[in-house]
């Protein structure tokens, strides 16, 4: 039985951020901890690879990341932990992940409404382990 792939287009927010550099060292910064966890596979949107029907990428901000995952309740629940946690650590505003054109705002200040958001958007999106 093959195992059904997931891809996640994360995408620091960056309106606060006025030094693209800074940015830069964010973004990576994340995608160090993201490798981490088990996902397959974790890329930079450029202008070589910008996915299909996304809308309001700025390839030259480097915000944005691709990770590509095994589908997993248990995967998509330690990425997503891990996400809260450096955006605890950084004060950054927030990050959207976006799945099948799903869209999910995470903050740095979890509140109860929004831990009900992640879990929704999580049952959407992973099959049962």
């Amino acid at each position: 039985m093959s195992e059904s792939k997931s891809v996640i287009i994360l995408t620091i927010d960056s309106e606060s951020e006025t030094d693209k550099e800074q940015l830069k060292e964010r973004t990576y910064s994340l995608r160090e901890e993201l490798l981490n966890t088990d996902v397959e596979r974790i890329t930079f949107v450029n202008n070589d690879v910008i996915p299909e029907n996304t809308k309001g990428i700025d390839p030259e901000l480097s915000n944005t990341l691709l990770i590509t995952l095994v589908s997993s309740s248990s995967l998509l629940t330690v990425i997503i932990s891990a996400i809260k946690d450096w955006l605890t650590r950084n004060n950054k505003p927030g990050i959207t992940l976006e799945m099948n054109g799903d869209k999910l705002q995470i903050t740095g200040t979890t509140t109860e409404k929004q831990e009900e958001l992640i879990k929704i958007w999580m049952r959407k999106h992973v099959q049962k382990d």
